[in-house]
């Protein structure tokens, strides 16, 4: 008999799949215990509490085992500094049975004071093991314990994974009325030339001309905007919507850059390589606001996908810096952020270099693609993104 210890820290995502893996694979030997150690909630020292991680570690579990919630345990521990809290709750683990201990969460004075108190309880019948964030595979003992990427085994929804981190989300769908107008933007997007026109306040659509004052979309089309619509890069795109059964509204959010992520998420879906992709995210009515573009699910890591048709490099950096924001909310800390804009080269280039100077570590899971990157081969553009998520 072998009890699982799995040390919970404030991202509930590896605990998750550290215990499904470790339950999946236990050595014909049966599993007696779950063990989720949880921290109090202390301000005064500065301790987050993850007893409410626990909570919801313990129902999915139990749901996707197939087994009684009253065999996943919780245990609380008052002070993560205090040794002799962490061997109060040692105690109430059962003596008799063979441990192993993931300390893939919790602090790093946890992890060390249980991994000590536990192999000199438990001796020879101890063993230890993380999942490693960087190769996504599990090491036991301080070895390799799968040849295979674990994302590549096990998967996870957008909606478990907002459980999971006491999120709820819905998602839609691009809405097919505009179709007829992504074909023009297909056009365009695989003609450098002809997207830079588009993009041209003087010769392609300005949007600005398209809202009052107080920067609110107008109620009805006059002389001057016509001028806009009637232009050669413009008029395409114009005569396959202007006689849809939507509300005028509709139509120039649309052409204000919705565009681009309807065109985007059908361009991914062609060729998913196997990463489940969610169109506009949001919460539910009543709860406070948020939108997330599109979201990308590679087995159970998540990447947020934050576009828009923004050329000024300090706008396109607040979406990038609001995407960091909502990823971590969403999916945890290995969360990978794609930013998609149609800065130019340079601009793009130094939007990269203000990520690296502002976040430090956070660059390595962090995309910037600019007009350059999305209007090459298309192919070569899916490769990109699909190998990012992928790695």
């Amino acid at each position: 008999m072998k009890d699982l210890i799995i040390l919970v820290g404030t991202n509930p995502l590896p605990c998750y799949i550290s215990a499904r893996y470790l339950w999946d694979n236990k050595d014909n030997k049966e599993v007696g215990d779950i063990y989720l150690i949880g921290s109090e909630e202390n301000p005064s020292i500065q301790q987050y509490g993850t007893i409410d991680v626990a909570k919801r570690l313990r129902i999915k579990l139990a749901k996707d085992l197939s087994i009684n919630q009253e065999k996943i345990k919780i245990l609380k521990i008052d002070d993560v500094r205090c040794i002799d809290n962490i061997v109060k709750e040692i105690n109430k683990i059962n003596e008799e049975h063979e441990i192993l201990l993931n300390f893939t969460g919790g602090t790093k004075t946890m992890d060390a004071f249980f991994y000590n108190e536990c192999e000199k309880k438990w001796k020879d019948r101890f063993s230890s093991s993380y999942l490693d964030a960087r190769t996504n595979q599990m090491i036991i003992n301080g070895h390799i314990a799968n040849d295979k990427d674990l994302r590549q085994i096990y998967d996870v929804t957008l909606h478990d994974l907002a459980y999971l981190h006491k999120k709820e989300v819905n998602n839609s769908e691009p809405n097919k009325i505009f179709n007829k107008a992504l074909k023009v933007f297909d056009d365009y997007m695989n003609d450098k030339q002809k997207l830079n026109l588009w993009i041209s306040k003087d010769q392609g659509y300005n949007s600005q001309i398209f809202k009052d004052d107080k920067g609110n979309f107008i109620k009805e089309l006059k002389e001057e905007q016509y001028e806009i619509l009637n232009r050669s890069i413009v008029k395409p795109v114009w005569d396959a919507i202007s006689s849809l059964d939507v509300k005028l509204k509709d139509k120039l959010v649309f052409l204000e850059g919705v565009w681009l992520e309807y065109w985007l998420f059908e361009f991914l879906n062609q060729d998913n390589n196997g990463i489940k992709y969610y169109f506009d995210i949001k919460p539910p009515e009543g709860l406070p606001e948020f939108q997330i573009d599109i979201c990308a699910i590679y087995g159970y890591q998540l990447t947020v996908i934050s576009i828009t048709t923004a050329k000024n490099k300090g706008m396109v950096k607040l979406k990038a810096f609001e995407a960091m924001y909502r990823a971590k909310q969403l999916g945890g800390d290995e969360t990978k952020i794609i930013q998609i804009s149609l800065l130019n080269e340079g601009n793009n280039n130094g939007l990269i270099h203000d990520i690296e100077i502002d976040t430090g570590s956070l660059v390595s899971k962090f995309l910037c693609l600019g007009l350059e990157d999305i209007t090459q081969d298309k192919n070569e553009l899916r490769k990109i993104i699909t190998e990012y998520i992928k790695k």
